[in-house]
C-alpha cells in the first residue's frame, strides 16, 4: 500500500514532531516544546508522508523575502524535511518536493530556498549552493587593534537588544544578498523574551553600542568558562553581530577581544570576507577554521529572480535554463544598463546554457561563472559571453545567510 501525502490535522502536529526529532536524531519534543513549535508551522504549509497511520516524512515551508543584488524577491523557505530510514529510496521527497515547487510556482515565488543537511540531495530537485558562511577562531594575546572607540560599548541585559538588534538588523537584510526575513517571534526567542521549552543553549549575555542616543550595533554572546592551573582560559562565543557601519564593527571587535580572562574568541556563522585578518596588528592572530556551503537557491520564476536583481556591468545576455521540473525552463533575455535591468523570456540563440541548478548557485553574485564552466556546468555558445555574464553576475557585496531556518 503506497504512502499518503497530505498536509497534517492539528491533532497530528505531535507525532509530525516526533518524527521528524527522530530523524534528526534528537530527543522527542515535551508536549510544551510541540505547543510551541505547533504555534510556528502553517499547517497549510505543512506535510507528511503517512504509512497507514505512522507519519514517515516530515516537510514544512514558509514565505519569506530574499536579499538579491540590488533588490529583493519573495521566496519559498523550506525546512524539517525528513523522511524515515524505512521509507528513503521509494520517491517520497521527491513526492513532497513536486508538491511545494508546484505551489510556490502557482505563488509566483521567484525561487525556493533551504540549508541542507548534505550536499547530494538537493541538487537532484534544481537546487545550487549560493551563498557561503565561515567560523573564525582569534587568539586575543596577539588581536590588538589601534585607535580609540568612536562610540561607547556597554554590557546589557539580552532582552534590552530585541527592538535595536531587529531594526539594525532590517537595514543589513536590505543590502547583503542571501539574507532573508525574521519574524517578531525569532527575536523574541533569540532574546529571551520568549524561551523555547526545553532550550539546552548556552545562556547567552548582550553587548550594545551607542554613537550618541543611537544604538548602532550589537552582539550576542556566550562563554565557555574554562582555567587551566588557576590560569583562565575561557572562551568567548559571538553568536551574532551587528553593526550599522565599519567603524561600529571594529569598536565592538576591539572590546570583545579586551575582554578579561578570555583567551580565545569564536565567530560562527560570518561573512567569508570579514575583514579580521586586515584588522589586527597581528594578521595570523584570527583563522577562518571553517568555510562551506549555507543558503541553497531553487529558481523557479527566471523572470522573477534574474529581473529582480541588479547587475554589475551594463550589457544583453540570453541564457538557456535547462529545467527537467519545467519551472524555469526556456531563454531568457538580460538587459542591463548598469543600474536597472530586465529580464524576459525570449526565442533568440543563447549566449549560455546553464542547469537550473547552476543558475541557483550564480544568482546572488557568488559563485563565478567561470568555476561553473570549469565545472562543466555552464556552456558558451559565442565567444565571449562568459566573460560579459562573469562581469554581469558579480556582486561587489559577498551573498551572506545569517538566520537558519
Amino acid at each position: 500500500m503506497p504512502v499518503e501525502i497530505r498536509t497534517i490535522e492539528p491533532t497530528e502536529f505531535r507525532e509530525f514532531a516526533h518524527a521528524m526529532r527522530r530523524v534528526f536524531l534528537v530527543a522527542a519534543p515535551s508536549d510544551d516544546e510541540v505547543e510551541f513549535m505547533r504555534q510556528r508551522f502553517d499547517l497549510s504549509r505543512t506535510w507528511a508522508a503517512f504509512d497507514k497511520r505512522k507519519v514517515v516524512a516530515t516537510f514544512h515551508s514558509f514565505p519569506t523575502q530574499l536579499t538579491v543584488p540590488g533588490g529583493i524577491v519573495a521566496a519559498d523557505a523550506v525546512t524539517v524535511v525528513t523522511v524515515a530510514p524505512t521509507h528513503r529510496r521509494q520517491g517520497v521527497l521527491t513526492s513532497l518536493m513536486a508538491i511545494d515547487h508546484a505551489e510556490a510556482a502557482a505563488r509566483g515565488d521567484a525561487a525556493s530556498i533551504l540549508i541542507s543537511a548534505e550536499w547530494p540531495i538537493y541538487g537532484r530537485f534544481g537546487y545550487g549552493a549560493a551563498a557561503d558562511d565561515a567560523d573564525y577562531t582569534i587568539d586575543t594575546r596577539a588581536a590588538k587593534i589601534s585607535g580609540g572607540y568612536s562610540g561607547t560599548v556597554e554590557l546589557c541585559e539580552l532582552a534590552e537588544l530585541r527592538d535595536d538588534a531587529e531594526r539594525i538588523y532590517e537595514q543589513f537584510r536590505l543590502t547583503r544578498p542571501g539574507s532573508i526575513e525574521r519574524e517578531p517571534l525569532w527575536w523574541d526567542i533569540k532574546t529571551g523574551i520568549t524561551p523555547r521549552p526545553g532550550s539546552t543553549e548556552p545562556v547567552q549575555s548582550a553587548l550594545r553600542h551607542r554613537t550618541g542616543r543611537t544604538v548602532d550595533g550589537v552582539v550576542r554572546y556566550h562563554v565557555e568558562n574554562n582555567w587551566d592551573n588557576r590560569v583562565p582560559n575561557s572562551t568567548f562565543i559571538v553568536d551574532e553581530m551587528l553593526a550599522a557601519t565599519a567603524d561600529v564593527e571594529r569598536d565592538l571587535w576591539r572590546f570583545c577581544c579586551d575582554l578579561d580572562l578570555v583567551r580565545t574568541i569564536r565567530a560562527v556563522n560570518r561573512s567569508v570576507d570579514e575583514p579580521l585578518t586586515w584588522l589586527f596588528h597581528d594578521g595570523r592572530s584570527v583563522l577562518q577554521t571553517r568555510r562551506g556551503d549555507f543558503l541553497w537557491v531553487r529558481p523557479l520564476n527566471v523572470v522573477a529572480l534574474l529581473g529582480g536583481r541588479s547587475y554589475a556591468s551594463a550589457g544583453r545576455l540570453v541564457v538557456e535554463v535547462i529545467d527537467p521540473a519545467g519551472y524555469a525552463a526556456g531563454r531568457f533575455a538580460i538587459d542591463s544598463d548598469g543600474s536597472h535591468a530586465s529580464c524576459r523570456r525570449v526565442k533568440s540563440r543563447p549566449d549560455l546554457t546553464v542547469g537550473v541548478s547552476a543558475l541557483g548557485s550564480i544568482c546572488l553574485g557568488g559563485v563565478r561563472l567561470a568555476t561553473l564552466r570549469a565545472a562543466g556546468l555552464i556552456d558558451e555558445h559565442r565567444p565571449g559571453a562568459l566573460d560579459r555574464g562573469e562581469a554581469m553576475f558579480h556582486s561587489p557585496v559577498v551573498p551572506w545567510c545569517t538566520t537558519g531556518f
